[in-house]
């Protein structure tokens, strides 16, 4: 920021006929009311003969982060506010875990086949060409590094790229992130399951309304650890004992439990998602996008 005006410097070529300086990148910038309030560089590479960029994955995409971090360190500009330049959190560091790494990709037919109880074409609100399938790294209750995949409308697919990365970062446990359709499509089996999902074209429980997960607008972390409480019960049944516990900021939770303020709500809040635990029947795993 250059005073109240957000200045940004270098980018290069973007589609090029040679690739004798292949550094560049996409700078996505989120604006709200004339500000800019969030900034995310995503460093891509040039290819020797020229043509199409490819986004960097793993440590060159880290080293490409590093190197604009650098290279704008000799500007004299200010961060947008509220958000200073971060360099990757403690715990996957601190844990000696791999680099994150992930991927964004459309649905192809061999996807599309597994996809076929979460998606029926003839009914669902979304076709299958406007959802990408996200494979991310994070972090299990165990400590190890492992590969999850979640489906989400790709409007959103960058932004929970960096989401996922935040909290991989920062060392925050997923048990497990696979489709719904590793269940059947079936959410109550998914949530029984602890697992993190997206995407499901179905309807909100007991109503005709669609959910938010069939527009690829919603993920649920954690449901076990998090669950939905309302005047009817608690869904999952096994997060009963996990409905009453504290979500104050700072409070001493378990595992995979998510608290206000903590890395799961401020990554989501970043990027403009509310959290279900607000909610006066709180949905502690819900988190869903404007």
């Amino acid at each position: 920021m250059l005073d109240d005006t957000y200045v940004g410097y270098g980018l290069g070529g973007l589609l090029w006929y040679h690739g004798r300086r292949p550094q560049t990148g996409v700078l996505r910038l989120r604006v709200v009311d004339g500000e800019v309030r969030r900034e995310t560089f995503r460093p891509a590479t040039i290819p020797a003969g020229g043509g199409q960029p490819r986004l960097l994955q793993g440590a060159a995409r880290d080293d490409g982060h590093a190197r604009w971090r650098d290279l704008r360190s000799c500007t004299r500009l200010d961060p947008v506010p509220g958000q200073e330049p971060r360099a990757p959190g403690p715990g996957a560091e601190q844990a000696g875990l791999p680099a994150y790494d992930a991927s964004v990709r459309r649905i192809g037919p061999d996807l599309a086949r597994r996809m076929r109880r979460s998606h029926d074409p003839d009914r669902c609100p979304v076709p299958l060409d406007r959802l990408r399938h996200l494979t991310v790294s994070h972090v299990d209750l165990e400590g190890r590094a492992r590969t999850g995949e979640i489906v989400v409308h790709r409007d959103h697919a960058v932004d929970l790229v960096g989401v996922f990365r935040e909290l991989y970062d920062a060392g925050f446990p997923i048990r497990r992130m696979r489709l719904v359709d590793a269940y059947g499509g079936d959410d109550d089996r998914s949530m029984a399951a602890d697992n993190t999902s997206g995407y499901n074209c179905r309807r909100v429980a007991g109503t005709q309304r669609w959910s938010r997960h069939a527009f690829g607008a919603a993920v649920d972390i954690n449901p076990r650890e998090n669950p939905y409480v309302t005047d009817d019960g608690v869904r999952p049944p096994s997060g009963r004992r996990f409905a009453q516990v504290s979500r104050a900021p700072g409070a001493d939770v378990a595992p995979g439990v998510v608290r206000r303020g903590d890395v799961v709500t401020r990554a989501f809040e970043r990027i403009g998602w509310t959290w279900g635990g607000t909610w006066s029947q709180p949905d502690y795993q819900h988190f869903t996008a404007p």
